[in-house]
């Protein structure tokens, strides 16, 4: 893929983020209205992203072994990630507790509503499907590692807590590879059912992505303040209040 083309496809996402941002200056956006977007996004839009790209690539064992090694990448990137995040946590002076929910805030990130639909518009259905994969292992690693790490000494990781990893698009994922691997032909309708859903994802993650922006910058008018006003002491006292919008979105 050339660079006009990359260039054309992520300027066309930048004028959908502009018209979504236009939209919530105008008009007032509700929480459940932008939720809406979201669960949309996630659990119809993103699992077709993922079957269209299964049912668009010849699976030869390359591909198979490519998604393997995305796969594996994912889990070792993410899982040293989040230990080198707690070891610079310690290193700055945040005590434990805070360092661990630190290190989740920064090594994890929103790779399944934003990359999934990027990586499927600009680099066709092979980039949704392995975008998916690496989000996949990342899913793994957040809910092995980063709830081992959150619990306290006297809880134990248990299997029920992978309960949490069965979502929309590990469901995709699974029935797609199942083709892919049996060599079943999926129905036609169930192909251009994906291929037309798939088309929703990118232009409503960019939408959703527009809505938060006018409320986004008037909430955060000291949005670009030095980091060094800050002291550790000051951030630590900052992070560790359980009402913080970073400490909850470890509990959403």
């Amino acid at each position: 893929m050339d660079v006009a083309t990359i260039t054309l496809t992520i300027s066309m996402m930048g004028i959908i983020i502009l018209f979504g941002a236009l939209v919530s200056w105008r008009k007032t956006v509700t929480p459940s209205s932008k939720k809406l977007v979201m669960s949309l996004v996630i659990n119809i839009a993103v699992p077709f992203i993922i079957l269209n790209g299964v049912f668009n690539t010849p699976i030869t064992d390359d591909v198979l072994q490519l998604i393997f090694l995305v796969f594996v990448i994912s889990l070792g990137f993410n899982s040293t990630a989040i230990v080198l995040s707690i070891f610079i946590a310690r290193l700055l002076g945040f005590q434990p507790t805070t360092a661990k929910k630190l290190s989740l805030l920064a090594a994890i990130g929103n790779t399944g509503f934003i990359a999934i639909p990027l990586c499927a518009a600009v680099f066709g259905p092979i980039g949704g499907l392995l975008a998916a994969i690496f989000d996949a292992g990342l899913d793994v690693v957040l809910f092995t590692l980063g709830v081992a790490i959150l619990q306290s000494g006297h809880q134990r990781f248990t299997l029920k807590s992978l309960t949490a990893l069965i979502n929309m698009p590990l469901i995709a994922i699974v029935v797609g590879l199942t083709f892919a691997v049996s060599g079943l032909q999926a129905p036609l309708l169930l192909q251009e059912l994906s291929a037309m859903l798939a088309g929703l994802a990118a232009p409503l993650a960019m939408l959703y992505i527009g809505l938060l922006l006018p409320p986004f910058f008037k909430e955060q008018k000291n949005l670009f303040l030095p980091i060094n006003w800050f002291s550790a002491h000051d951030a630590t006292a900052h992070f560790s209040n359980d009402n913080h919008p970073y400490c909850r979105v470890l509990t959403y």
